[in-house]
């Protein structure tokens, strides 16, 4: 399953670059090892957390990101999915949060569910989801 959580228009992403709404960090794991190579192509702040899951600051590219968004009149989550398949086809999944540990813990939830996509905790639906996730480990 692939499908992306969120889009937004280009005129909401200019209008709030450096809104708190937009989470700042994603964790993204693909079934593949992860070549370096391909992540550091998407930022340059990244964190090897295994052979599959990488933590991405997305702060310093995150100007970059909405005005190609923007460019394609598409919304931020969208242009990540299209770049992502270029790289690992429809094999990862890519959790964007304000915290990095969200994004680990969201994915881990979303990994047992074998969800695949681009998924935001900044939407309604993904936090609610979050919130009731039980704490067993």
């Amino acid at each position: 399953m692939h499908r992306v959580q969120h889009q937004e228009s280009g005129a909401e992403h200019a209008s709030s670059i450096s809104s708190s709404r937009h989470p700042v960090f994603a964790g993204l794991h693909c079934r593949q090892k992860i070549v370096d190579d391909a992540v550091f192509c998407l930022m340059p702040w990244v964190m090897r957390w295994s052979d599959h899951i990488w933590l991405l600051d997305i702060t310093p590219c995150q100007t970059f990101w909405h005005i190609q968004a923007d460019k394609k009149g598409i919304g931020l989550y969208e242009l990540f999915s299209e770049a992502l398949k270029g790289y690992f086809h429809n094999e990862y999944l890519c959790i964007f949060a304000n915290h990095p540990w969200q994004c680990l813990v969201f994915l881990d939830y979303l990994l047992e569910a074998n969800v695949h996509g681009v998924h935001s905790l900044a939407v309604h639906e993904n936090r609610q989801r979050y919130e009731t996730i039980l704490w067993k480990h």
